[in-house]
């Protein structure tokens, strides 16, 4: 069995009730091979503090305070092309906001057993929510008339937490599309920003985890549909509305850069 290496990025703000419990969620993982950077978006608690004693000890965590609060997505993106170390086009990056929680200390090796698929560049799903400890209804096989159309961007969203890709998807992402009208990364909705492309990269390479993998705290007062909604809504219209990828031809070592 390949033992895939996991890049982690947790981008948080305001989270210093739960970052410690995020944080044990990845420390308590049955498989290991991973290294984990945690981004505080220059929050105004103790969550930098907080984060700063759970990783104590652990070299394979690292963690950054930025100067300006910069929004969930720039965090994503740059944790994973700016902050990583040696990252290599078959490294698998994994996002888990600080606000939200591993399922069990399962999820990192089901993973690592999907990826023991070279056809898959990506998965997506699955999640419960905190709340009333149910399956999460954003995170659903994509059907396959929309895969083959490449028609993500007009379809509802089902391609929700856990989200996972090899870095090699996340190279060929032209950063200008995940930026707004004023040329900042989008301060909402970035999940679809950055999800829609690695989708229509990869078409039937992406492929729907079953098993839950992931904890969202929806209970948290910051979730966007709570606290801005109508940015959300308005980023989303500019993000499906955008130039579609087109399906990367790639095998190990040797990609062709795709054409958006």
């Amino acid at each position: 069995m390949t033992n895939n290496h996991f890049k982690i990025i947790i981008p948080l703000y305001n989270s210093e009730q739960w970052i410690h419990k995020t944080i044990k969620s990845l420390e308590l993982q049955e498989y290991k091979n991973f290294e984990c950077i945690i981004i505080d978006d220059c929050s105004t608690d103790n969550s930098y503090e907080v984060a700063k004693k759970s990783i104590a000890g652990k070299e394979n965590y690292k963690l950054y305070s930025n100067k300006n609060n910069l929004g969930p997505l720039a965090n994503a993106y740059r944790g994973a092309m700016g902050l990583c170390s040696n990252l290599e086009d078959e490294n698998i990056v994994a996002i888990l906001d600080g606000d939200d929680f591993l399922f069990s200390p399962k999820s990192l090796s089901i993973l690592n057993e999907k990826y023991q698929d070279q056809n898959c560049w990506m998965t997506y799903g699955s999640y419960i929510n905190l709340s009333d400890k149910k399956r999460g209804k954003f995170s659903r096989q994509v059907p396959d008339h929309v895969i083959k159309s490449n028609g993500y961007r007009s379809y509802e969203w089902c391609t929700s937490h856990m989200r996972t890709y090899k870095s090699f998807l996340l190279k060929n992402v032209n950063i200008d599309d995940l930026l707004d009208e004023k040329g900042n990364f989008y301060r909402a909705a970035g999940d679809l920003a950055l999800m829609f492309p690695l989708l229509e990269m990869s078409g039937e390479n992406a492929k729907y985890i079953k098993d839950i993998l992931y904890i969202w705290n929806d209970l948290s007062p910051l979730n966007e549909h709570k606290n801005k909604r109508d940015v959300q809504l308005f980023c989303e219209s500019q993000i499906r509305n955008g130039k579609r990828y087109s399906k990367l031809n790639y095998t190990r070592g040797n990609k062709i850069e795709s054409k958006s």
